[in-house]
């Protein structure tokens, strides 16, 4: 069997490249280059069901999609829970990108602990405690990665959560002060998706390249 697993990433990146350009740029053309302009909300890394949207939850999917494959190979391995939650994980968190479950969260958990700044977005509470408590679980699953996968598997959890977490607070503290109709909320808000579809991006090279090896040890070829 015969697959090339870095035009499968070559392909996405170069997608995700024109997803995360036109969002950028349609902030810098609405307040800088043609202020006045119509909002293309298509394009908007802010909004909702558009283009963005859309390739995030395919991104999710497809990380889910390999967690999957990987459960299945892993199989007979001790460890071969944490791929099959990881692919549940992946697809709750497609299905919340594209129903925005977590913003629902927002209002009444906000209005339970006054937040306010940082902690404007309320759902970031509840999300941090649930990170806190798989990443404890996922501790000797990660340990036990090989060696080369899991310095890419740690940098692709890091760059996804600065957008989500960190990111999405920092959005949240300009929203409390400024409101969202500015041009700086505009690129924190740009930032954060970049982050949060870079970091997928990291992660399918580092599903793809252990599916890569796996296959390998069965005595599969699969082109780089």
């Amino acid at each position: 069997m015969t697959l090339s697993s870095g035009n499968i990433f070559r392909a996405l990146a170069g997608a995700t490249g024109g997803v995360v350009l036109a969002g950028w740029l349609l902030p810098v053309c609405e307040y800088w280059v043609c202020p006045g302009i119509r909002h293309i909300s298509f394009f908007d890394l802010n909004a909702e069901i558009n283009l963005p949207t859309w390739w995030s939850t395919a991104l999710l999917l497809i990380c889910a999609a390999l967690t999957a494959l990987m459960a299945a190979l892993k199989r007979n391995d001790r460890f071969w829970w944490g791929w099959f939650f990881l692919a549940l994980g992946f697809l709750f968190m497609s299905l919340d990108e594209v129903a925005q479950l977590h913003e629902k969260l927002s209002g009444p958990v906000r209005e339970a602990l006054h937040l306010s700044g940082f902690l404007y977005y309320g759902w970031v509470v509840p999300a941090a405690a649930l990170l806190v408590v798989v990443g404890l679980s996922y501790i000797r699953f990660f340990l036990a990665l090989p060696k080369g996968i899991r310095g890419g598997f740690l940098l692709g959890w890091a760059v996804y959560l600065a957008g989500v977490l960190g990111m999405e607070s920092w959005g949240a503290s300009a929203s409390f002060r400024w409101g969202e109709e500015n041009f700086f909320f505009a690129l924190l808000a740009a930032l954060e998706e970049t982050l949060e579809m870079a970091g997928l991006l990291i992660l399918i090279r580092v599903f793809l390249s252990h599916i890569v090896l796996e296959l390998q040890n069965r005595s599969l070829t699969l082109a780089r």
